[in-house]
Order: C-alpha cells, then structure tokens, then sequence
C-alpha cells in the first residue's frame, strides 16, 4: 500500500510517457490506483504473480521489450 499516493505526480509522469509499466507480486492491487491517476487504459500494461512468487529478471525484461514495439 502507498499512502498516500501520488495521483497527481503519477498523471504527471505518465503524461510524458508512452507505457506504464504495473508490476506487481499480486493480482494487482496497486492497479486501481494506477488507473484512477493515467487515465488512459491504453498506457497501462500490467504482469503480476500471486502467490508469492517472484519474478525473474528476464521476466521483466521481456515484459519490458513486449511494451516498447
């Protein structure tokens, strides 16, 4: 949890960015929260894995790559 969070720096930076990136150990929780500050549904790509698993480096990598084309 981010308390409290920062809607208004977030829409800032996202309004200079093409691809926001959620990536989160969860369902996504933090997603809503990224949502409601964007804006823009088509911005927003999300990976998360429940459970407790964690991810690899190449998983956030390739996550990353997929974003960019």
């Amino acid at each position: 949890t981010v308390h409290p969070f920062p809607y208004e720096e977030l829409k800032k930076a996202a309004s200079q960015s093409k691809k926001i990136l959620v990536v989160e150990m969860n369902r996504g929780q933090m997603l809503f929260d990224v949502r409601l500050s964007v804006q823009n549904d088509e911005k927003i790509d999300f990976v998360g894995k429940p459970g407790g698993e964690t991810f690899s480096p190449e998983e956030i990598e390739n996550k990353i790559l997929s974003c960019l084309k």
